[in-house]
């Protein structure tokens, strides 16, 4: 077992790796290979990894996104904010209690201001990992939000 965070994306560079052989240079840059992990090297390596699912993958109309690291896990719903997770893993390993929500459901919870800081640290490099990669679901969250306006603005405007 190796203790780094490691991913299905970094499988092409890993066999890559224990293969010998070097990688294409139209090859995907995404991945990195842990050949040097599985042989018991300890290069530098990254404390989080990112996951993105769009409707062509999971079979419904969800954009989302994720970052984990070793202790917590941050999941973004674009389209359907309701839907976002913030779960503390070292306490919480099955996933049962979204914290994303956590300081509008306990206002005087003494947990909130650390769990606030904790979860806009953790959007941040989401945030940066979705424009480093030109993330489409970048602006769907404003569209969305924008056109809902729209469409309350005439239902509830009086003929």
């Amino acid at each position: 077992m190796i203790p780094e965070l490691v991913s299905n994306i970094d499988t092409y560079a890993s066999i890559l790796g224990m293969l010998g052989i070097p990688r294409p240079a139209d090859a995907p840059a995404q991945g990195r290979d842990l050949s040097p992990l599985l042989r018991g090297e300890r290069p530098s390596w990254t404390d989080a990894i990112f996951a993105q699912y769009t409707p062509d993958q999971v079979g419904n109309i969800e954009f989302l996104r994720m970052i984990r690291t070793a202790k917590w896990k941050l999941v973004r719903a674009y389209l359907n904010p309701a839907m976002n997770q913030l779960y503390d893993l070292a306490n919480d390993p099955e996933e049962r209690r979204n914290l994303y929500y956590r300081d509008v459901s306990a206002p005087n919870d003494s947990e909130v201001p650390a769990l606030r800081v904790i979860r806009d640290s953790l959007d941040r490099r989401l945030l940066e990992w979705q424009r480093s990669i030109d993330d489409p679901a970048l602006g769907l969250e404003k569209n969305y939000l924008e056109a809902r306006r729209r469409a309350r603005a005439r239902w509830e405007t009086p003929p």
